[in-house]
């Protein structure tokens, strides 16, 4: 694993950021959860100039260790963006259809998601370095 994950758009050629969660236990249908928010961290490097940020649903499975942009293609619904600035915290992307979706698709509550982003390359720091993306949800 490595202690960043990089998203770009650069010379026709996407680089993209999947990300796993489980939601919360005790989460047992989707009409409980009133707000789902997925918080980058303050990116390890940025552009200079203002990008976006979009999340997208990632639709079947994926393995950590084998997964690759051949083997899982961002095909699912566009969920939200936000615009960011350099190396400033992103704020948060509004998840909320993807966890109704995990709640309610008699899974385990685990989905993914795609992180894109608008322009030059971005880094942002992994689980690896104990400040992983969150996942913010909010229930009734």
């Amino acid at each position: 694993m490595e202690p960043t994950l990089s998203a770009s758009q650069q010379n026709g050629e996407a680089v993209r950021i999947l990300l796993g969660f489980t939601l919360p236990a005790g989460i047992s249908s989707s009409d409980s959860i009133t707000s789902c928010q997925l918080q980058m961290q303050r990116p390890v490097q940025g552009p200079s100039e203002p990008y976006g940020l979009t999340a997208s649903e990632a639709l079947g499975s994926w393995d950590q260790a084998t997964v690759n942009g051949l083997t899982s293609l961002p095909t699912g619904k566009v969920l939200g963006s936000v615009q960011a600035t350099g190396n400033e915290r992103p704020n948060a992307i509004d998840v909320t259809d993807a966890c109704k979706d995990a709640a309610s698709g008699g899974s385990d509550g685990s989905f993914s998601l795609w992180v894109d982003t608008s322009g030059p390359a971005v880094m942002f720091p992994s689980m690896k370095t104990g400040a992983a993306s969150m996942l913010r949800v909010f229930t009734k």
